[in-house]
């Protein structure tokens, strides 16, 4: 359905928004550890290039923002471990569809977004 709907609206093009401003936004109105906000943004970046990189793929495909932004506040929550969780439930299956025909693709850039964690 993603790549439906990506490929409808091709026509609009939309840029990652991590940056200082989601940055701030998820420290001080979420409570994402800071740390762990940076990781999370540099992280996030690198798979983007690889996917912008990706001859199948494209710019148009990148990751946004929304997937690295709390809905609720992480106060009395470990920010790693709900990004692992957001990378195990939405991100390893959209990687899953980008490249389904290249799984160790998906799993090495699964294992990029929470190494050490």
């Amino acid at each position: 359905m993603d790549l439906a709907f990506r490929r409808r609206f091709a026509f609009i093009d939309l840029e990652p928004s991590l940056g200082d401003v989601w940055r701030d936004w998820v420290v001080n109105h979420r409570r994402m550890d800071l740390a762990t906000a940076s990781a999370i943004e540099q992280r996030l970046n690198q798979l983007n290039q690889t996917i912008a990189a990706y001859s199948r793929l494209g710019r148009a495909l990148r990751i946004g923002h929304s997937y690295a932004t709390p809905t609720r506040s992480m106060e009395g929550r470990n920010s790693k471990d709900w990004f692992a969780e957001v990378v195990s439930t939405e991100l390893k299956p959209l990687l899953e569809e980008y490249w389904f025909d290249a799984p160790d693709e998906v799993e090495l850039a699964v294992a990029q977004l929470i190494a050490g964690w």
